[in-house]
């Protein structure tokens, strides 16, 4: 803590998947490598 209030809160990626300009509550087709980088800890 450095004694702040936060002001927002912006996500950037969700585990290595980048968002990059999606728009809240916006959504797209995942690329096969993202798929295969979820799916490499399985």
């Amino acid at each position: 803590q450095v004694g702040h209030p936060t002001l927002r809160v912006i996500r950037v990626a969700i585990g290595s998947i980048l968002l990059g300009a999606l728009a809240p509550g916006a959504w797209r087709m995942l690329r096969p490598g993202e798929i295969q980088g979820l799916l490499k800890p399985i």
